[in-house]
C-alpha cells in the first residue's frame, strides 16, 4: 500500500496550465486571460477538478491533441476549450475501458476489451476495430500519421517504431520514461533512466537505428517523465528538479528543495534553461505543446495529521506534513509519515515520527523522528505493552535513486521502542511483501496482521498475512496468510479487535465500491459489516471496547469518517470537512480519532 501505485488550492483543485508560444521564439507569450499565478505572465487555467483519493492522481498528467482542443486526463477525454469532460467523444463498444491515446490524425484510440480480446481499437466503420500493437504499449503516432511509436511495461529498456503492425524495437541504454516523435517523422527524443537514477536524453534516428545524446544527468522523474518538442523541433521540454545530478543521499531527505519545474534542452548543445521554475510547493511535471501552446501539469498535496472527537466534529491539526497515524499505547503520542510528496523522489523520502500530544490531543512538544533510513518508511505502530515498533518500510541499505530501484525490501519491520532513529539493528520479519500495508497488533502483542500483494501472483490484489514473533527476542517464529472465505477478494486494510481474535477488513469490490468485513482469525465467521462508496485505501479502526469500527468514505465528493457498530447496523457520519478525511485511528481512551487530512491545490 505504499505511494507508489501511481494537487491544488485548498478545496482540492487540480489545474491544468498552458502557456502561448510563439513559432519561431521560445519566450512565453502573454495571453489575454488573467495569469493563474502572481507575477507569472502568460499563462491560463484550461482545466480544473478535486481528486477525491490518496496519491494515486498525484502523478496523473494529460495529453493534449495536435490542435489544443482535447486532452486525454485520468482515463477520461476532456474539451479543453468548455474546461469539462467529454464523455461522450469515448466511443461505445467496449466492454471495459483501461487506456486512451490520439490516434494517427488525433482521434480516440482505446485499451480495452471488446469481442473477448484485450488491446487497442481504433473505431472503423462503427464498431471497435483491434489494432496491432501489444497491450501494454504506449503509443504515439508520427506527425503524418504513418507510423507509430511506443515504449511497453514488459521491455521498457527498447523503444519501438516503425509502421503499424511492423515497429521495430530500438535497444535503449536504460529504462524509457519519456519519448515523442520530432517533426521530421524520421526521429524521436528519448528520456532514458539510468541505474545511477539519473537521466539522458538521446535523438534516435530511426532509419540508422543511431541514439545521439543530447544531455546527460538530468534530474528527470524516475518512474514516468513525458517530454515535448517545440514547434521548431529545435528544443525539447522536460520536466527536471534542477540543472544538475543530485546527490544519492538528498533524494531520501524527508524535505529538501527538489520541485519539479520544466525546463527547455536544446538539442544541439545540450544547454537546460528554466521555462517554468518550479513552485514553492508541489510539482511541474508533463509537458505537451499543442497547436502552438505548452501545457503543463502542476501536482502539490497539502497533508495533516488531525484529530476529531469521537463522536463526530470539527477536525484540529495536530502535524502538518504528516499522514496515516497511529496511537501510542499511553495516548500521549501520536505516531505518522512524514515527508514531502515530490514525484523526482516519489516516497523514498518518507520517514517515520511522532509528536507528545496531552489529553485532548494537542501537540506539546516538536517532531520526533523515530524511524529514518534509505527508501520509504511508515508510521510506527506500538505494541499494546509498549516494547516494540512495527512498521511498514522499503529499507535498503545503501541510498537508492528510486522507488523501484533494486536493493530495498517491501517488509515489515520491528525495532525496540527508544531504538536510534536510523537503528542498524531492527528486525526483519517478512521477507515476502510486495506493497505491503501498515501493521497492527494483535491484543496479546504475539502477531502482526498486515495486508499485502503475493509475490507472483495479480498486482492489485492483496491479501492479509499474519506474523507471529517471540516477545522476548522479536524474530519471526511463523508466517502464513489469514483464511478467508471466498466472497472476500481484495482485502486493501487490516485491522486488529482489541478485545477479541476478531479482524476488521476493508474490501476493494471494485468500481469505487469498498465493504467492511469482520472475521474471526481463522478466517469463519465472516460478516459484512457495511459497503460504500471509495476510490483508495480509506483505512479501519476498532473502537477500544471493540464494539464499533469507524472507517472513511466518500460524502459529498470528499472523503469523511463514519462508524459503524461492528455487528452492522446504520453508519454515522462523524466529520464534514472541506478536504479529505481518511485512514482513522481511535484513541487508546477512545475519545479521539486521529487521522489523515488532504487539501490538494494545482496551479501554474
Amino acid at each position: 500500500m505504499s505511494l507508489s501505485t501511481f494537487l491544488f488550492d485548498l478545496d482540492g483543485t487540480l489545474t491544468l496550465a498552458l502557456a502561448a508560444f510563439l513559432a519561431s521564439a521560445t519566450r512565453a507569450h502573454h495571453l489575454s486571460a488573467q495569469s493563474a499565478t502572481p507575477g507569472q505572465q502568460g499563462t491560463e487555467s484550461v482545466f480544473a477538478e478535486s481528486p477525491d483519493v490518496w496519491f494515486e492522481e498525484y502523478a496523473t498528467r494529460a495529453r493534449v491533441s495536435p490542435d489544443g482542443r482535447w486532452a486525454i486526463y485520468s482515463g477520461r477525454i476532456l474539451d479543453l476549450q468548455r474546461g469539462r469532460e467529454a464523455k461522450e467523444r469515448v466511443w461505445p463498444g467496449l466492454t471495459e475501458q483501461r487506456g486512451a491515446a490520439l490516434g494517427p490524425r488525433g482521434d480516440l484510440v482505446l485499451l480495452g476489451t471488446s469481442g473477448g480480446k484485450t488491446g487497442w481499437f481504433t473505431q472503423a466503420g462503427g464498431s471497435p476495430t483491434l489494432l496491432p500493437l501489444p497491450p501494454d504499449a504506449t503509443p504515439q503516432w508520427s506527425p503524418d500519421g504513418g507510423e507509430v511509436a511506443f515504449s511497453r511495461a514488459g521491455a521498457r529498456d527498447s523503444l519501438f517504431a516503425g509502421p503499424l503492425g511492423n515497429a521495430r524495437a530500438h535497444p535503449v541504454a536504460g529504462v524509457v520514461t519519456g519519448f515523442a516523435w520530432l517533426p521530421d517523422g524520421g526521429s524521436l527524443v528519448v528520456l532514458a533512466l539510468e541505474p545511477r537514477g539519473t537521466s539522458t536524453l538521446s535523438r534516435l534516428d530511426l532509419a540508422s537505428g543511431r541514439a545521439t545524446v543530447v544531455a546527460r544527468d538530468l534530474d528527470a522523474p524516475t518512474l514516468s517523465s513525458p517530454v515535448a518538442v517545440a514547434p521548431n523541433g529545435r528544443s525539447v521540454y522536460v520536466a527536471l528538479a534542477g540543472t544538475g545530478a543530485p546527490s544519492p543521499e538528498v533524494r531520501h531527505e524527508p524535505h529538501a528543495k527538489r520541485a519539479l519545474g520544466i525546463y527547455e534542452v536544446d538539442l544541439a548543445t545540450g544547454a537546460r534553461r528554466a521555462v517554468v521554475p518550479a513552485p514553492p510547493a508541489g510539482d511541474v511535471f508533463a509537458p505537451s505543446v499543442a497547436s502552438g501552446y505548452l501545457y503543463w501539469t502542476r501536482a502539490a498535496s497539502e497533508v495533516s495529521v488531525v484529530v476529531v472527537p469521537a463522536a463526530g466534529g470539527t477536525t484540529r491539526l495536530v502535524m502538518r506534513g504528516a499522514q496515516v497515524p497511529s496511537w501510542r499505547p499511553d495516548g500521549r503520542q501520536v505516531g505518522f509519515v512524514y515527508g514531502d510528496w515530490r514525484w523526482v523522489d516519489w516516497a523514498i523520502n518518507f520517514d517515520g515520527g511522532a509528536v507528545d500530544v496531552d489529553t485532548s490531543g494537542r501537540p506539546v512538544g516538536p517532531l520526533r523522528p523515530l524511524i529514518t533510513g534509505y527508501h520509504e518508511d511508515f508510521q510506527p505502530v506500538w505494541s499494546p505493552r509498549g516494547h516494540w515498533v512495527a512498521y511498514h518500510s522499503h529499507r535498503a541499505k545503501t541510498p537508492v535513486p528510486s522507488y523501484l530501484a533494486p536493493g530495498s525490501s517491501d517488509d515489515i519491520w520491528l525495532r525496540h521502542v527508544g531504538a536510534p532513529a536510523r537503528e542498524p539493528s531492527e528486525i526483519r520479519l517478512t521477507d515476502f511483501g510486495w506493497e505491503a500495508g501498515p501493521p497492527d497488533w494483535s491484543r496479546d502483542g504475539t502477531r502482526l496482521l498486515f495486508v499485502s500483494w503475493e509475490r507472483g501472483g495479480q498486482a492489485g490484489v492483496s491479501y492479509p498475512y499474519v506474523v507471529t514473533i517471540d516477545t522476548a527476542t522479536g524474530r519471526a517464529v511463523g508466517h502464513g496468510r489469514l483464511p478467508l472465505p471466498t466472497q472476500i477478494h481484495n482485502s486493501v486494510w487490516a485491522a486488529w479487535s482489541p478485545v477479541s481474535d476478531d479482524v476488521a477488513l476493508e474490501e476493494d469490490l471494485g468500481g469505487g465500491r469498498h465493504a467492511l468485513w469482520v472475521a474471526a482469525s481463522d478466517g469463519t465467521g465472516a460478516r459484512k459489516a457495511t459497503e460504500y462508496s471509495m476510490a483508495t485505501y480509506g483505512g479501519v479502526s476498532w473502537t477500544p471496547d471493540g464494539k464499533a469500527l469507524v472507517y472513511a468514505a466518500l460524502s459529498g465528493g470528499r472523503m469523511q469518517l463514519f462508524a459503524i457498530p461492528a455487528a452492522g447496523g446504520t453508519p454515522q457520519q462523524l466529520t464534514h470537512d472541506s478536504g479529505n478525511v481518511l485512514h482513522p485511528r481511535v484513541s487508546p481512551s477512545g475519545t479521539l480519532i486521529a487521522a489523515t487530512r488532504l487539501a490538494h491545490r494545482k496551479e501554474i
